[in-house]
């Protein structure tokens, strides 16, 4: 039987992060335990009523926060496993969580250049431009496009199909047409060949040539090397943030949710006080924890 670390791993959590929800879990358990309540049994009114425990133990509300996001994933295991039949943590919103957006928000002109800086003459540096790609059009996550499979992909209508992470939905969005080409070339050639290398098949879009199942490593390495680059690139997630704001300003908010992924609509509605001119600290009222 999977593991609830095997779970995590899975879906590419880090292993502090899996030591981390592990211990989550675990105080979670103890706490229902001595409530005489079933996990099979916790209900929504239950998580609510163990974090305003933790709230009175003086816990800081950001510790809160990552613990229900631990929750998310842990009751999404036990519906897998069929010790659950919904997950309560899913609609949990906690107010008081203050998140700010960057103010250094990256041009259009930026994010291109970015593209345009990653080399793909070798096949790995193609593979790393790639996936590069889909945070620079498509805006996702690290976790996401690692999770890309080669069935995702329509290429005849220019669609890739996302998985939803847990922290997104999953949504079938447009293909740039920079990508097209590029990723024939890597389905026909370039992945096949780097599997022959591996010695092992991958049910992954992107692989690595080494033990990792997927090319996670690799991204880690090409941020380096755009961070040296001196365009002002924090990571990943700073593209990411960076598209939504640009999208908030030229799209229907409603479009802008969908092809972010978020779960709530007030995850898209703190992007709209994002002054691309003027960019001003963004608060959000409320932290939605499914955004």
């Amino acid at each position: 039987m999977e593991t609830f670390d095997d779970f995590l791993y899975r879906r590419h959590y880090k292993p502090r992060t899996v030591e981390l929800f592990r211990l989550y879990t675990k105080r979670l358990n103890e706490w229902l335990g001595q409530e005489n309540i079933a996990i099979s049994d916790c209900g929504y009114n239950d998580l609510m009523a163990y974090i305003k425990f933790m709230r009175e133990q003086g816990q800081k509300i950001r510790n809160i926060v990552s613990q229900v996001s631990c929750f998310r994933q842990y009751f999404d295991y036990l519906k897998q496993q069929k010790i659950v039949t919904a997950n309560p943590s899913k609609t949990i919103f906690l107010k008081g969580y203050t998140q700010r957006i960057p103010h250094d928000i990256l041009s259009r002109e930026t994010l291109m250049e970015i593209y345009d800086s990653c080399p793909d003459t070798g096949i790995t540096q193609k593979r790393d431009k790639l996936m590069l790609s889909f945070v620079i059009f498509q805006g996702l996550f690290k976790n996401e496009v690692l999770n890309i499979e080669p069935g995702d992909l329509n290429l005849f209508k220019g669609t890739a199909y996302v998985r939803g992470n847990g922290n997104t939905r999953a949504r079938t969005l447009n293909l740039a047409p920079q990508q097209i080409l590029p990723l024939q070339e890597y389905l026909t050639a370039i992945r096949p060949r780097l599997i022959k290398e591996k010695g092992t098949d991958s049910p992954y879009l992107f692989v690595s040539k080494g033990k990792c199942i997927n090319a996670e490593n690799s991204l880690y390495e090409l941020l380096e090397v755009l961070k040296r680059k001196d365009m002002g690139l924090k990571n990943f997630l700073h593209i990411r943030i960076s598209l939504i704001s640009h999208w908030i300003k030229e799209k229907n908010i409603r479009e802008v949710q969908y092809l972010a992924g978020h779960k709530s609509i007030v995850g898209t509605e703190m992007y709209k006080s994002v002054d691309l001119k003027d960019l001003k600290e963004s608060l959000v009222r409320f932290h939605p924890l499914n955004q």
